[in-house]
């Protein structure tokens, strides 16, 4: 074979989830504690919330556990940096996964007082949505890196999220 007519070199498909380009690594890093933090959070809050009626009072609780957390994390961000609003604003965007993680679970739980859905199947809904996005922290840092998932990153994922429920149950079981 002529060694002028070698291949090109293949460049990967990029997925349509992929970013463009990968973030800076403390950013990510910050994101995805903000992802893992956010989900545990809430995921407790929803623990305790089931424990009595669903009422709007349950639902402002996660959403009050999401909101709080966000301004804590922002907080404690800007005060370990030099204050300025763009740290502020870089701060905020990287804490945003806090309340993302509470926004669907107060919507499943709200679905009981409006709509009379059992509070059993909110919950259990609102906890599965919590736990799998737990479970897919790897997928979500694979795709802030652009690198390729695999099983093993899936499988770590799931260890992280039997973590994360150990530290819910224990949580749960000491503030009862």
């Amino acid at each position: 074979m002529n060694s002028s007519a070698q291949a090109a070199p293949t460049v990967p498909k990029r997925r349509w989830f992929d970013r463009r380009t990968p973030l800076p690594s403390e950013v990510g890093q910050h994101r995805t504690t903000a992802f893992i933090y956010g989900n545990i959070l809430v995921l407790a809050a929803v623990v305790q919330v089931s424990l009595h009626p669903i009422t709007g009072r349950s639902v402002v609780t996660v959403l009050a556990t999401a909101v709080t957390t966000f301004l804590a994390h922002v907080f404690a961000d800007v005060i370990t940096s030099t204050w300025s609003w763009r740290t502020v604003r870089h701060a905020a965007r990287d804490s945003g996964p806090i309340l993302t993680s509470g926004i669907i679970p107060a919507a499943l739980l709200l679905l009981v007082p409006l709509f009379g859905l059992p509070s059993s199947w909110a919950v259990l809904l609102a906890e599965l949505l919590l736990v799998a996005r737990i479970a897919a922290v790897g997928l979500v840092v694979a795709r802030l890196r652009t690198e390729p998932t695999s099983l093993s990153t899936v499988l770590a994922g799931i260890a992280l999220a039997l973590l994360a429920l150990i530290i819910v149950v224990t949580k749960a079981v000491l503030t009862h």
